[in-house]
């Protein structure tokens, strides 16, 4: 038989027992309840993102082509030269980079399933009628089209029809684009000097300012440079 005084100290030290329990599932709770708020908050801001990483406005600068290595070899950096490649447009026309050496061409990779891709296709439907209609600037714009990941190409042509583009949509079957200029997320865009260099490389969406302000500078910087 226990004693009163054994009995006391069993009480005591389950009483002590059920509070450190007590406490350890609080702080559990806690933590979990901490770590799904920002679980939701990592998914609610990518989801507004459409799975896109922008950088902050206070961070977007332009590229200046004279801070880029100025060489003939083929690479994606500022300074060197674009590589070139030969690819059917939806009007079974075949083009390639090369055609349009002398003017500056914008190359837009997107695709039909890419949110933000159809989002800002309106943009570079209205810089190419500013630009390279109204104005008559030595400017094209090629709409490359990530086919690789498409369903059918039936529907590439259908948004292109819904979204009235002017300028030419360039088919990817193969991915030879994907590969060559590393579209690693759409869309992306480049922008290419008249002598075929990369001036810009830009992972994410342009808006029509950021097109715009772009533009004006790599013009600039290259008029001051001939």
């Amino acid at each position: 038989m226990l004693n009163s005084l054994e009995t006391m100290n069993i009480k005591k030290w389950m009483s002590v027992l059920i509070l450190i329990g007590a406490v350890s599932v609080s702080v559990y709770l806690i933590v979990d309840s901490n770590r799904e708020a920002s679980q939701n908050d990592a998914l609610e801001s990518y989801l507004e993102s459409n799975g896109i990483e922008r950088e902050p406005a206070s961070e977007l600068s332009l590229i200046d082509e004279s801070e880029g290595e100025m060489t003939d070899e083929t690479g994606l950096s500022p300074g060197y030269m674009a590589p070139d490649f030969e690819l059917e447009t939806l009007e079974g026309d075949l083009v390639s980079l090369s055609d349009f050496q002398g003017d500056f061409v914008i190359l837009n990779m997107w695709a039909s399933w890419c949110g933000p891709c159809r989002k800002k296709l309106p943009d570079y439907v209205q810089f190419h009628e500013t630009y390279a209609e109204e104005a008559g600037d030595p400017v094209t714009i090629l709409g490359m089209n990530m086919t690789s990941t498409e369903h059918s190409i039936e529907g590439v042509a259908t948004l292109a029809d819904d979204f009235g583009l002017p300028f030419p949509v360039v088919l990817d079957p193969d991915g030879v684009i994907r590969e060559e200029y590393e579209v690693l997320v759409t869309p992306t865009t480049y922008m290419i000097d008249p002598d075929g260099r990369v001036v810009v490389r830009r992972q994410g969406y342009f808006d029509y300012g950021d097109l715009e302000n772009y533009y004006r500078q790599i013009v600039r910087e290259y008029d001051s440079e001939s």
